[in-house]
């Protein structure tokens, strides 16, 4: 599995792995420190299983560097994190369809590996858009 991890804290930064590694041990993981780094990245490798990104970031916001991506053939799922909170959020009809969902940052140790479970299981064919939409943006 290969994790592709962008926040412009390096706090997080760590934080994220650590999550990631702690239920993938041998995941490959990859950072980025702000937006256009992680657009590079993802451009550069078109083997990534998950992003994860913070929606709030220098140069590109996670948003921007999602609809950067879903321009090109590279469908790999996003799941966007924040410290504020989103799933009140009246803007999620217009994303790029490649954003899997949302994880507010208090509830990262919590929802982070079931959302990486269902973006596995989608990848596998055992869930539909929909149901793993539903699932993670709750």
């Amino acid at each position: 599995m290969k994790i592709l991890i962008a926040d412009d804290h390096n706090i997080m930064r760590n934080l994220l792995k650590r999550i990631v590694k702690e239920n993938y041990p041998f995941a490959a993981i990859e950072e980025a420190n702000n937006g256009e780094k992680l657009l590079q990245k993802a451009l550069e490798q078109s083997d990534w299983d998950i992003i994860i990104s913070d929606i709030s970031m220098p140069f590109l916001t996670g948003i921007e560097a999602a609809a950067e991506l879903e321009k090109t053939t590279t469908a790999i799922p996003i799941i966007l994190i924040s410290a504020h909170a989103l799933k009140q959020h009246k803007m999620f009809a217009c994303l790029p369809k490649n954003i899997a969902g949302f994880i507010e940052k208090d509830e990262l140790l919590n929802e982070l590996p079931a959302a990486m479970e269902l973006l596995i299981a989608k990848r596998n064919g055992t869930l539909t858009n929909k149901e793993l939409y539903l699932s993670i943006a709750h």
